[in-house]
Formats: C-alpha cells, structure tokens, sequence
C-alpha cells in the first residue's frame, strides 16, 4: 500500500512540474523579444599617464541603432574605486548616450578598472575597461 501511494505522489509531483513548465514555455514563445542593437566605438579607453589626485573620468557612447528603445539596466562595476554613471531613461533608435567611469585617483600606480553593461540588447553584457598610470605630482614636474 506505501508503495503505490509513493508512486502516485511522485505521478502528481512529476504531472504538475511538467504542467508548469509547458506553461511557462508556451508563455515565453508568445512575448515579443524587445532587443535592439548597439555600437559602442571604445569600449577601453586609456587614459595614459596623469597625476594623482587629477580628475580620471572615461565617457563610452553608446548608440542604439536598432528598431527599439534600449534600455541600460545596471552597470556592475568590477571595485570600489569606481563609481558609475548613467541615465535611466531609454535610448530611443539611432540616439545615443554616454556612460562614465570615474575612477578614484587617490592612490599612484598602474590601474585598470572595467563595468559590465546590461542591456536589452543582443550584446549583454558589454564589458568597458578604464585603465592608466598615475604618478606623484613631483615626477610629473621633473619631465
């Protein structure tokens, strides 16, 4: 008796997991894909040798040359040491927008700081890269 009554609970786990899951697929099939299309033209920019404590900002544009609105959803920045800056709004067809990384210049040195993009374009995640050397104001003097 425990034996059949453990071969129906598992029929009825294993009937609803395949009920939810054509569900879910027939409902994924009937949205719309709402992509675009992007160009980045840099997507590293080095910003080669700066003082330390100058101002280290790199500006990426981004286009949208699809049909549809692209939308920027997050920027994940890879430390601290940077901070990210975008517009929520859309970016309508063939407009563009700028993304910038600004990087904490406190420290001297070599530095390479990237973002990863999330879009709702095919090209998700796209990865910038803000790198260069920043050196003591004394050295800088002495060139």
């Amino acid at each position: 008796m425990r034996a059949v009554l453990l071969i129906l609970a598992v029929l009825t786990l294993l009937i609803t997991t395949i009920s939810i899951l054509y569900k879910r697929n027939k409902e994924n099939s009937n949205l719309e894909i709402n992509t675009t299309e992007i160009r980045v033209p840099k997507t590293i920019i080095d910003i080669g040798i700066q003082t330390v404590k100058t101002p280290v900002v790199g500006r990426f544009v981004i286009y949208n040359m699809g049909n549809k609105d692209l939308y920027i959803e997050k920027v994940d920045l890879d430390c601290h040491c940077t901070v990210g800056e975008y517009s929520k709004d859309p970016v309508r067809p063939k407009d563009s927008s700028i993304i910038l990384l600004r990087y904490d210049s406190s420290r001297i040195g070599l530095f390479q700081s990237s973002a990863q993009v999330q879009t709702n374009s095919d090209q998700t995640p796209l990865l910038l890269v803000l790198r260069g050397n920043l050196i003591d104001s004394s050295l800088a003097q002495k060139k």
